[in-house]
């Protein structure tokens, strides 16, 4: 019997959403945007109940991002020597035990380590989620991820709203209460099928293309820019809004608009991709998100083109992950890159922004963004004079 040369050939290490589990992906997907996008508007909260300054309180967000990023190593290593339902059922015990350390802390560095606890945990998560699905079945890829990326922007919404709700100062209760939720979260995904990449022999044959290591470098220098404007604008356009004497509400909502147009734009990322195609999809995006931030400069505007910023920006995340398998499919590794230049950049692009700020104005941050915008879409642009693989 002739194996149809039309027919992808299907890894030994497919993942595969059996039962609820994809829901409960979905769901840690939404905990985790909730938690990162929390440590912000608890700063004051923070320096308050711990009786320290709000420089210092700022360092929760020093060591969760640092936390996270040292995540990247076990949660890549993991995925290749354990089970992806191992890694992630760890990632949110890990998650659990460092929101409740923080929130029964009694002092400040105990208060960090829980800190510490919850970074690492993101890490470990946010390298395992993308790299899962982009290892499932290629029919309904682009849906998994669409809809998984979506509810990370969803958390992102929910949590200030959760906060208004219970108030910022009863942050001790949100944080058992999200505890409880991830480890509800690591029961659901009992029905999730994802083996040990180990030597995966479609793994192997990937690293063999030719093109492949100019492929993966152009991604991850792509998506490592591409994260540093998305982080920069969610973290600092409420400044600059607030820069024009607005009040720190305006500044909440246009945030909470951005986050609101990224999840629309990933809840219709099959739609948009069946029409439009993945690279024309993700370079189009670019390019309105630099025309918007243009706008963004201006006073009354920006309180309108930063939520429109939001839905231009949330397919790129996406189609990037499904451009990169199409052009190097079942390279688990590469995708591992990726997800740590995600990191990298979303470490790096803020600080560079804040620098900036600090030495000329709040004012200056539609510039950056153009920059990270511009210098992004040529990355990705360049990214088209690869082709796909003739059997994959």
């Amino acid at each position: 019997m002739e194996l149809n040369p039309r027919e992808p050939v299907r890894s030994s290490t497919e993942v595969d959403f059996r039962r609820w589990s994809f829901g409960a992906t979905a769901g840690v997907f939404t905990l985790s945007g909730l938690v990162g996008a929390l440590f912000g508007p608890l700063l004051v909260p923070f320096s308050h109940h711990f009786h320290v300054s709000l420089s210092s309180a700022g360092e929760s967000l020093s060591v969760y991002f640092f936390g996270a990023v040292l995540g990247v190593v076990p949660g890549w290593q993991g995925l290749r020597k354990s089970s992806g339902r191992r890694v992630l059922t760890s990632a949110l015990i890990t998650l659990a035990l460092g929101l409740l350390l923080s929130s029964f802390a009694t002092s400040w560095w105990w208060f960090l380590a829980g800190v510490g606890l919850i970074g690492l945990a993101f890490g470990v998560l946010d390298i395992s989620l993308n790299s899962l699905l982009s290892r499932s079945a290629p029919v309904g890829r682009t849906k998994r991820l669409s809809i998984g990326n979506a509810g990370y922007g969803l958390g992102s919404v929910l949590a200030p709203l959760i906060l208004i709700l219970v108030h910022p100062n009863n942050f001790g209760g949100v944080f058992v209460g999200l505890g409880i939720v991830a480890l509800t979260f690591a029961v659901g995904l009992r029905g999730l099928h994802a083996p040990a990449q180990g030597d995966d022999p479609l793994q192997v044959e990937a690293k063999s293309r030719v093109d492949r290591r100019r492929i993966m470098w152009t991604f991850t220098f792509a998506f490592a820019v591409y994260v540093c404007l998305e982080t920069s604008a969610s973290g600092w356009m409420a400044a600059q809004v607030e820069g024009w004497h607005y009040s720190t509400t305006v500044g909440s909502w246009v945030t909470a608009g951005f986050w609101t147009g990224m999840t629309i734009s990933r809840a219709s990322g099959t739609w948009l991709h069946r029409r439009f195609g993945t690279a024309p999809l993700l370079l189009g995006c670019l390019v309105g998100a630099l025309g918007d931030i243009g706008l963004s400069a201006v006073r009354p505007l920006a309180l309108v083109t930063y939520p429109i910023l939001g839905i231009f920006l949330g397919s790129v995340f996406p189609m990037g992950i499904i451009w990169y398998t199409e052009l190097s499919p079942h390279d688990a590794d590469g995708i591992g890159s990726l997800m740590l230049a995600t990191m990298v950049g979303g470490t790096l692009g803020p600080a560079l922004v804040s620098a900036s700020v600090s030495r000329i104005s709040v004012q200056v941050v539609p510039a950056l963004l153009a920059l990270y915008g511009v210098t992004a879409l040529a990355l990705f642009w360049s990214a088209r004079r690869f082709r796909e693989p003739a059997h994959v």
